[in-house]
């Protein structure tokens, strides 16, 4: 993801700082395939004397205790039922926060549910989504949005499209455990998280009666005030010799097959060095010359290029890769020389 002259990982997340009419608050960002999600942090305050500090999103609790409960270093709990509100006992100090999940762009047939951070149960692709055909346009909730185009998702989310990059400004509601009713709006973002009678606990965790939720790769349900929790059933998959069940991150369950040796090695077949790639293709290799290993494939994304360089050959008459050559964008290459040597931009 692009945002701000800077270039984010899939999956990464990060904080600002905003400063709007004199009020300074904190946003959090989500990036994944492509997609932003940003939103107010809203945080939650269980005790009665916070601590505010500059460099925190959220006020600090002295100790890790909630209604009496102590919690140990590196617990987390939820203490709103349902409510994605999250606290977190880290250096013998408590912070709570709503998080919330990230804005997909893929169909949402192919989305499946996992424990996406401790406590926050969220859906995530299962496969790639589409590929951005039109060059700059985005992908948001598997449908095209063009360069400069804005959208409105719902009530609580607008997105827009800038160079190949959504971002979604969502809403979210105050994290607070009194409500006012008379004075909520129709808007699920608006609405009060309201401290609601929980039936079921687990893990520190409350759940409603009725509610389904996954919990590692079993599927629980509370219901009677008792918590009852199956592990899922995978269906059979065979796998010929050579080959091994593939699990996608977050699925319990295998998807295909996939050969256990699926790796590059070179080799030697009538006077001939070659090298093989993963996907079975082999091409003939010439000492001295600059092969490209792997790059981007799409023109709009961050420039991205591996080269190797074969130079001497082992005892069995094998080149070796003496040389790799990593661009990054137009100004940042590093290259790995022999004898453990780093070169960075020319030095």
């Amino acid at each position: 993801c692009a945002f701000k002259n800077r270039y984010y990982q899939h999956d990464e997340k990060w904080t600002i700082q905003v400063n709007d009419d004199q009020k300074r608050y904190w946003k959090r960002l989500i990036c994944q395939n492509g997609l932003i999600t940003m939103h107010k942090i809203e945080c939650y305050v269980p005790c009665k004397n916070p601590i505010y500090l500059d460099n925190h999103e959220c006020p600090i609790c002295e100790k890790c205790k909630h209604h009496g409960v102590k919690y140990n270093e590196g617990e987390v709990f939820a203490p709103l039922a349902n409510k994605n509100v999250i606290c977190t006992c880290q250096e013998k100090v408590l912070t709570c926060m709503h998080k919330v999940c990230p804005i997909l762009s893929c169909n949402p047939k192919t989305r499946i549910k996992i424990e996406y951070e401790p406590g926050l149960i969220c859906e995530i692709c299962s496969i790639q989504p589409r590929k951005i055909i039109v060059p700059g346009s985005c992908i948001v909730n598997n449908a095209f949005m063009m360069n400069e185009q804005n959208k409105e998702l719902d009530s609580c989310t607008r997105c827009k499209c800038r160079n190949s990059t959504a971002t979604c400004n969502t809403k979210i509601a105050p994290a607070t455990s009194q409500c006012e009713t008379k004075k909520e709006s129709s808007k699920p973002c608006s609405k009060c998280l309201g401290l609601s009678p929980a039936s079921c606990q687990l893990n520190g965790f409350r759940y409603h009666n009725g509610t389904r939720w996954i919990q590692g790769c079993k599927n629980c349900s509370c219901n009677n005030n008792i918590i009852n929790c199956n592990v899922i059933r995978c269906p059979n998959l065979s796998c010929r010799k050579g080959s091994q069940p593939y699990y996608m991150p977050g699925k319990c369950c295998p998807i295909r097959c996939i050969s256990v040796t699926d790796t590059c090695h070179i080799y030697k077949e009538f006077n001939s060095a070659f090298i093989k790639t993963f996907d079975k293709y082999s091409y003939q290799i010439n000492d001295g010359c600059k092969y490209i290993m792997a790059k981007t494939c799409n023109s709009m994304l961050a420039n991205f290029t591996i080269e190797g360089r074969f130079g001497s050959r082992s005892i069995d008459n094998r080149p070796l890769l003496s040389h790799v050559y990593l661009y990054i964008g137009n100004s940042m290459q590093v290259v790995l020389l022999p004898t453990m040597r780093v070169k960075y931009n020319r030095r």
